[in-house]
């Protein structure tokens, strides 16, 4: 972090939402913050340095206020009640400030008389395919929360898994289940915020842990003694943070298990034999999900299509 300079909450996304508010005014022809700071006379590599490290000196606070039209003292720019280390949290959901990103983004419109706060934008979920709903059902959803196109939606998980159970007398459960995201490889979509990346976080005493980056994202659910069994849900805090999706963009989650990893054993945490192991796959593997191609060893158990809407749409 700067040593110098003032704490403003989502620097990075209120410079974005500066150039998308003159761009839709015809001030700039281009939302690129690159074409924003030369338009305004700002020196792009010192704005860029400015947003990384989360503080405006106050020349710069002025000039960017000055040129995007709003009042340096308004309390959605810099919440001056907030700390200045709670200021530098990221714009979450949960954030106590009145410096927000979407309230920065209301004001600007308001300030520049535009309608409304721009799109926003709700996560539509369809029904989730299932391998066997009695063995393992999920469900991702944005908790009705929504967004304004082009901030972060929320986005939240809930499995229900069971023991499963042979028709040979084997009880059966999974150690390790992986959740992920898949994306269109055109996709503009970031996954951000991920929880689990910094430091494993138990859900109904399991663990979670995020793998991968802002383009490809997974997340790992195990069992620390025996079986994955009960509900497990991120209730309190989102799974992760979804940025610059567009309008009617479609991704889709899904869950998937291991079975020849460790991960397949009986309810109470011993092996089972290569030819039980071998009995329960062929089950599992006879009902395949339409579209999903299964590989390296994974089973999926379940698949959702999500899609990016208009909130007046849902």
């Amino acid at each position: 972090m700067a040593t110098k300079g003032k704490e403003v909450h989502a620097l990075e996304k209120k410079v974005r939402i500066m150039a998308e508010t003159l761009c839709e005014l015809g001030k700039i022809n281009s939302v690129s913050r690159a074409h924003f700071a030369r338009a305004v006379g700002i020196d792009y590599q010192v704005l860029k340095t400015a947003w990384r490290s989360g503080r405006l000196s106050a020349q710069l606070n002025e000039k960017l206020a000055a040129s995007a039209g709003f009042d340096i003292l308004d309390p959605t720019w810099i919440d001056d009640n907030v700390e200045p280390g709670v200021r530098s949290n990221s714009d979450t959901p949960s954030y106590p400030g009145r410096d927000s990103a979407a309230a920065f983004r209301a004001m600007l419109r308001r300030s520049h008389d535009l309608p409304g706060t721009g799109t926003f934008v709700r996560i539509a979920n369809g029904r989730p395919q299932l391998i066997d709903s009695n063995l393992a059902s999920f469900c991702m959803d944005d908790s009705g929360q929504g967004a304004a196109l082009g901030d972060s939606a929320p986005l939240f998980f809930s499995l229900i898994i069971d023991r499963g159970y042979h028709s040979k007398g084997i009880e059966y459960g999974f150690r390790r289940m992986r959740l992920r995201l898949v994306f269109d490889e055109h996709s503009h979509a970031r996954i951000k915020e991920r929880l689990g990346e910094a430091n494993k976080v138990e859900i109904n005493g399991a663990h979670l842990e995020a793998r991968g980056g802002d383009h490809h994202a997974e997340w790992f659910l195990q069992a620390p003694n025996a079986i994955l069994e009960g509900e497990y849900s991120t209730k309190e805090n989102p799974l992760c943070l979804l940025t610059t999706p567009e309008i009617n963009e479609v991704f889709r989650a899904e869950i998937a298990v291991r079975p020849m990893d460790g991960t397949l054993i009986s309810v109470n945490g011993a092996p089972l034999s290569d030819a039980q192991k071998k009995s329960i796959i062929e089950i599992l593997c006879a009902k395949k999900l339409e579209g999903i191609s299964d590989s390296q060893g994974w089973i999926s158990l379940g698949s959702q299509r999500l899609r990016i809407v208009r909130a007046d749409r849902i």
